[in-house]
C-alpha cells in the first residue's frame, strides 16, 4: 500500500494513527484492521463518504474496526 494513500484516508479521517515520541507513525493491529476494511469497501465500488459512514456505524455497535 504506497504510503500516499494511507496518508490521504488519515487526512480525510478514514485512519487515525498513533505516533512515537518524534512524530514516528505506530501501525497497530487495528489500524491494519480498518485498512483492511476499506480496502474491502473499495473493491464493493463505495465511495470516501460511504466509508466513513460505514465505519462509524460500525464503531457505534461496539464493532471492532
Amino acid at each position: 500500500m504506497p504510503t500516499l494513500v494511507l496518508r490521504h484516508w488519515e487526512g480525510v479521517a478514514l485512519l487515525a494513527v498513533e505516533r512515537h515520541r518524534g512524530g514516528e507513525r505506530r501501525y497497530g493491529a487495528a489500524y491494519m484492521r480498518r485498512v483492511a476494511m476499506i480496502l474491502m469497501g473499495m473493491e464493493a465500488r463505495l465511495g470516501l463518504r460511504e466509508l466513513s459512514q460505514m465505519l462509524a456505524s460500525l464503531a457505534r455497535c461496539h464493532i471492532r474496526t
